[in-house]
C-alpha cells in the first residue's frame, strides 16, 4: 500500500468512503515523514530572552530551601 496507484488504494478508499487521492496524499505524507533531513536545521537566535523577575527568584530560593 505504500505505492500510489496499488490496487490497495481503492479497496481503502472504498473503506473509508474517502476519496483516492486523500488516500495518495496520505501516503506521500507518510513517506515524507520517514525522510530525514539532509542537513540538520540551523538553532535560531532568540531576539529577547526576558530575565527572572524577584518573584521567580523567590519561588525558587524558597521551594529550593524545602
Amino acid at each position: 500500500m505504500t505505492s500510489v496507484g496499488s490496487p490497495m488504494i481503492a479497496a481503502a478508499a472504498e473503506a473509508t468512503g474517502l476519496a483516492p487521492v486523500v488516500i495518495d496524499n496520505w501516503i506521500g505524507n507518510y513517506r515524507r515523514s520517514l525522510k530525514t533531513p539532509a542537513f540538520p536545521k540551523p538553532q535560531k537566535t532568540k531576539l529577547y530572552t526576558r530575565e527572572l523577575s524577584a518573584y521567580n527568584l523567590f519561588c525558587r530560593d524558597l521551594l529550593r530551601n524545602k
